[in-house]
């Protein structure tokens, strides 16, 4: 019965987005004459789930410009509420949303125009695409595959420094495609160094793994066996619930704060044995990532572009990589090679533990050599202007 349900309400489903896209498109077609209004902009942000900080900042800068922008986010959303705060949000495949991106000007995403709206490609190559993407490429290389699919559907996309354009012309992005802007996140990062407010805290964050499903919906029972029985859960669990950890934390006065990526929350949510130590806390899905990046002294992560963020302001960073041989045979590999973060990466918990160790005693030691030159090299802009030179390309590109 229940999958009957299931069934009915997604034959349902399937019809009202069918109507959605051809009547905005017939609209758009008929009244508008297929012209766009002149100046428009949409914007949306991961498959429309998230609002990633990228498009959060960008979005900010663009209204404070009195420029005219669409925000398109799936109702369901758990950042409805921060677009709301800036701009009253379009839903996801409603007719109101796919009318207004069909007569957009420009649209601005970080993963693919599927962020704002799911048709073929045909309907909407009027409109200028820019990717402005959710990090800086370094710890994972992009597959020849998702290369092609970027260069095809993307017209202009940004990157942090001269080295990142020149990976993104190995993709197949000519040069004039590609502009050097910096990330627009990082501008809130340039705002926090001058205010040099942190707390003690270690900011623990493991992104996601490919092998696992994305946490859009909840896992079956198999799947999150699955999830519970693997080496991911099991090394953050050893982390989470170590006394050892804990004790030396609260000897030092200092918090361990571990943030799952949103993409395996839903995972995380349905297993036990997560409990809260006095020192190692789990944070919640609605946790602000920028703040925590912001207030903490330390970073550990596995592969995440998160690692980049630390870079810019100069703190330091401990890479996790438990599983390291495994990730990297699922993803074509990475821009950075292994000698270039040796002195960064762990491969336990033992070994994570004496890292912490070492960096609470030398109070948060020099920013060392290998993070100095990765960051000269995938990070050109300190400056606070990153969301300016965006928005000057955007000018350029509606020229």
């Amino acid at each position: 019965m229940h999958k009957i349900i299931m069934k009915i309400c997604f034959i349902k489903y399937s019809i009202q987005y069918f109507l959605n896209l051809y009547l905005a498109l017939l609209v758009f077609n008929i009244v508008y004459k297929g012209k766009t209004l002149k100046g428009s902009i949409s914007m949306g942000s991961s498959s429309g789930k998230f609002c990633d900080e990228n498009i959060l900042e960008l979005l900010k800068y663009l209204q404070n410009n009195n420029e005219y922008v669409n925000y398109i986010i799936d109702k369901d959303s758990p950042d409805y509420y921060k677009i709301n705060k800036v701009t009253p949000p379009l839903k996801r495949f409603s007719f109101n949303a796919n009318l207004k991106i069909f007569r957009s000007e420009i649209i601005i995403y970080d993963t693919s125009y599927i962020d704002l709206i799911r048709c073929n490609s045909k309907y909407i190559k009027h409109i200028k695409k820019i990717n402005i993407f959710h990090g800086i490429h370094g710890l994972k290389k992009v597959s020849v595959q998702n290369a092609n699919k970027r260069v095809k559907n993307d017209n202009y996309i940004i990157a942090s420094s001269d080295y990142e354009a020149k990976i993104k012309e190995s993709w197949g992005f000519s040069k004039d495609k590609i502009f050097v802007t910096g990330l627009p996140r990082f501008d809130n990062l340039e705002r926090a160094k001058k205010n040099n407010k942190t707390e003690n805290i270690i900011f623990f964050m493991p992104t996601w793994r490919p092998w696992f499903k994305r946490g859009f919906l909840n896992p079956s029972d198999k799947e999150l066996n699955e999830f519970k029985n693997s080496n991911y859960y099991k090394n953050i669990l050893k982390v989470a619930s170590s006394k050892a950890i804990n004790e030396y934390l609260k000897e030092h006065n200092f918090i361990l704060e571990i943030y799952v990526h949103k993409l395996m929350n839903k995972y995380l949510n349905n297993v036990s044995g997560l409990n809260n130590m006095s020192n190692i806390h789990f944070l919640d899905d609605g946790t602000n990532i920028q703040n925590c990046i912001i207030n903490s002294k330390i970073l550990i992560t596995d592969y995440s572009s998160i690692f980049f963020d630390f870079l810019y302001l100069e703190k330091p960073i401990i890479l996790f990589q438990f599983d390291k041989n495994k990730y990297y045979r699922s993803i074509p590999g990475s821009y950075i090679s292994d000698e270039e973060v040796s002195e960064l990466t762990v491969f336990n918990a033992d070994e994570l533990f004496t890292k912490i160790k070492m960096h609470i005693k030398t109070q948060y030691d020099p920013f060392n050599i290998q993070s100095n030159r990765l960051s000269s090299r995938y990070i050109k802009f300190k400056d606070g202007n990153n969301c300016y030179r965006v928005y000057d390309m955007i000018k350029k590109i509606k020229d």
